[in-house]
């Protein structure tokens, strides 16, 4: 067919659902003289850290190692590396809010100062269903702009000629969820979990389609 009877239209359609899987991304810090006092010192740190998260009832198969980094620590005052840092860096998942903040505070209790709290990923644990939603919703969108175009230029629209698709995941409005507090290991030291806005996540597709026109 003629480049010239052919029209070329995008259409967007979005879904709104609120996160149910957030991924806490954290970092354990040593800093000491040697290499092997530093690695020696976050493992340590580690592995009470872990075992307060589990005492908090998350499994194993949510808590991955991102990494392990040993760094020099240069003093610019100095001019010179005075120490050495042992960084563990940790992925916690979970399944609602109340866990996240429950794990921000095991972590902060357990380690204090030493602990970097990097960021939180919240995702969907099932986007699928939401994508095929958000699809059809784009397909009626493109349609409905194509039929507005070939009514304003006097043309029939004809058959789809071609499809092309993109998703994506965005973020949206948040709100604060409220947690209880706990009271760490030992006793030691009460941290009241972290409030968590879970907000929404828009799923989102795209769809480039090609009708032919008469």
């Amino acid at each position: 067919m003629d480049e010239a009877r052919k029209l070329h239209v995008v259409g967007d359609g979005s879904v709104a659902a609120t996160p149910d899987r957030f991924v806490l991304l954290a970092t354990l810090n040593a800093m000491t003289e040697s290499a092997a006092d530093a690695l020696s010192e976050v493992t340590q740190m580690v592995s009470s850290a872990l075992a307060a998260l589990k005492d908090r009832e998350i499994p194993e198969t949510s808590l991955k190692t991102q990494n392990l980094l040993l760094n020099d620590w240069f003093d610019k005052a100095q001019l010179r590396v005075t120490a050495r840092v042992a960084s563990y860096e940790l992925e916690v998942t979970v399944n609602s809010v109340e866990e996240l903040g429950g794990a921000a505070a095991a972590l902060t209790a357990e380690v204090g100062d030493h602990l970097q709290l990097r960021g939180i990923r919240p995702t969907i644990s099932d986007p699928d269903s939401l994508y095929n939603e958000a699809q059809k919703r784009a397909v009626a969108n493109a349609r409905a702009k194509a039929e507005t175009l070939a009514d304003a230029a006097g043309v029939t629209l004809g058959p789809i000629l071609s499809i092309e698709e993109q998703r994506t995941i965005g973020g949206g409005p948040v709100r604060t969820v409220p947690t209880a507090a706990f009271a760490a290991s030992g006793g030691q030291v009460v941290v009241p979990p972290v409030p968590i806005e879970p907000g929404t996540l828009l799923v989102r597709a795209f769809v480039s389609i090609v009708y032919g026109i008469e």
